[in-house]
């Protein structure tokens, strides 16, 4: 067994002393001297929260009781960072200010458009002056302090050192109150560049949205018309997210202000089923994933019904059904990547498209998710995560459509040609048939009239057809009357043979017993009919209404 060397344990020892005594006198100067370097502001924006205390409660008090607790190290410090995940505690943020390096107004952002009540006060002395105030919940937006989509807040320069005390209350829900302190003029000036450069972004997408949805009106594809909804609802949710629905959709409806992305977040994801089980197949490959975002349709809309009817409800268990929510889109995004995957193999050039738009989307929604769970912080964004995701999404996919428009009108044009060529055939057809009709007739009437010219009796007697003005049976023997005999023609023969012989245009039995030329009828009474010739014969029933059609059919 080796021997320990006791000095050099003690060296170790007493290494790890100091550096133990070092980093807690540093942390505790960092925490008892925590001024904001409020010099940088001449050329940037600064985030304040590394230089902060951030502090938790469980009850709503007032500044002058949190001034207190903090001086008695009664209250919870939270880490001083933007996103702290989903809670139910109050969030009090203090900051110190020396303004003797600075001679001149900054301004405070609160860049979180979604917070239920946020109160900024000025310790003056003894006293907390409140110099602002906001909140969407049971506030209009013109309740602000300042009219901004955020919360922001003008900070007057007081020429001594001054401690400020934020209030942000965002209670079952997540919280993330992202802050930033500006010059005034450069934040005036950003400010006029980022609501030129929102307004092109979403002037662009409802643009999409509008022109998909007119495609799909006019050439009847549901594709387009679901992309339209899932564009028109996104550009809403985003427009909503970022503040500008309260502010110029609805400023006086706080209610709806509160639930207003929850509606949007179920219809975009009702409008991504339907869109993708078409533009991946879906239906056809997939039909248990089909049936699936059916059933998830249901539940989100059920969801959002509880939500819009029962608010006290959804106030109380709001973090709950935000879980499975949020549970229930990735769960789409996942069943459409296993579709897409599918896709591969009959329609690849959908799935890249899908996996190069949905992917971007999909990595937005997870930094947004890990920012809603208190994961990453929101302020290493320039940007909305879900905004830059969808921005590229919707570009991507809208090329995409195009494409697919360039495919329908090009399948459209070969139609249309193939339809053309059809109908072009199909007149040469009718007119050749029309002319071979007029040819058969023609030869049908020749050969009638050469058939009808004449007829060969079994005596030999050759008497032409035209001459015969009735023939009547007589046993084994037919008479034929004619008009060039005073008496009757007499052949061994029927009347069944002898009417097969006969155009049927011109004769026709009218009795079991009588045969009659149709061009020497002159009068049909009720049971007999008279010849042109005077003759008088009887008519069967059986055979009238026969007669009578042969009589009336105009000739050919």
């Amino acid at each position: 067994m080796k021997s320990i060397d006791c000095n050099s344990v003690r060296l170790k020892f007493f290494i790890m002393f100091v550096f133990t005594i070092i980093f807690t006198k540093s942390t505790a100067q960092k925490f008892s001297s925590f001024y904001i370097p409020i010099d940088n502001l001449k050329s940037e924006r600064i985030n304040p929260l590394p230089f902060s205390k951030v502090f938790q409660t469980d009850k709503d008090l007032e500044v002058a009781t949190v001034d207190n607790l903090i001086k008695q190290n009664k209250l919870t410090l939270a880490n001083p960072k933007a996103s702290q995940g989903f809670s139910q505690n109050f969030f009090w943020i203090q900051f110190k200010i020396d303004w003797k390096n600075l001679n001149q107004d900054i301004v405070l952002e609160l860049d979180n458009p979604h917070i239920d009540q946020v109160k900024l006060y000025q310790k003056v002395n003894d006293e907390f002056l409140k110099i602002g105030f906001g909140g969407d919940r049971n506030r209009t937006f013109k309740d602000r302090s300042y009219i901004n989509r955020r919360y922001i807040f003008p900070l007057k320069n007081t020429n001594s050192t001054t401690t400020y005390y934020l209030l942000v209350d965002k209670r079952n829900a997540s919280v993330s109150f992202p802050l930033w302190l500006w010059n005034k003029g450069q934040f005036e000036a950003v400010e006029t560049k980022q609501n030129v450069y929102f307004g092109i972004f979403f002037g662009v997408i409802f643009f999409l949205g509008i022109v998909s949805l007119a495609i799909g009106v006019f050439i009847r594809n549901k594709m387009f018309l679901y992309y339209a909804g899932y564009t028109l609802s996104m550009c809403l949710y985003l427009f909503t997210a970022l503040g500008f629905s309260f502010q110029f959709l609805y400023p006086n409806s706080e209610n709806f202000n509160n639930y207003s992305r929850v509606i949007l977040s179920v219809v975009i994801a009702v409008f991504t089923t339907l869109f993708l089980r078409i533009f991946l197949n879906i239906d056809k490959n997939l039909p248990k994933i089909s049936k699936y975002y059916k059933i998830v349709s249901i539940i989100l809309v059920a969801l959002t019904v509880l939500w819009m009817f029962f608010s006290e409800l959804y106030q109380v268990h709001t973090i709950w059904l935000l879980n499975i929510s949020n549970l229930l889109f990735l769960s789409i995004f996942i069943c459409a990547f296993c579709a897409a995957f599918y896709a591969l193999k009959t329609n690849r050039y959908n799935a890249i498209v899908f996996f190069m738009a949905f992917g971007v989307m999909i990595f937005g929604i997870l930094m947004y998710l890990g920012i809603e769970y208190g994961v990453i912080n929101e302020d290493i964004f320039p940007l909305n995560p879900v905004l830059l995701g969808s921005g590229f999404e919707i570009i991507i996919l809208s090329f995409a459509m195009i494409y697919q428009l360039s495919k329908i009108i090009s399948a459209k044009h070969v139609l249309e040609i193939k339809h053309q060529t059809l109908v072009q055939n199909t007149k040469t057809l009718e007119a050749k048939n029309l002319e071979l009709i007029n040819t058969a007739k023609t030869l049908k009437k020749q050969h009638t009239e050469k058939k009808s010219d004449t007829i060969l009796l079994k005596s030999k007697a050759l008497i032409k057809l035209n001459d015969i003005t009735h023939i009547s049976s007589d046993g084994h023997y037919l008479e034929f009357y004619l008009t060039t005999k005073e008496t009757p023609e007499v052949d061994r023969n029927t009347i069944k043979a002898v009417l097969n012989l006969l155009p049927k245009t011109d004769f026709a039995q009218v009795h079991r017993s009588h045969i009659v030329n149709i061009n020497h009828l002159k009068i049909i009474k009720a049971s007999e009919l008279i010849l042109s010739d005077g003759k008088v014969l009887p008519v069967s029933r059986s055979f009238k209404t026969q007669i009578k059609a042969i009589v009336i059919k105009p000739q050919e």
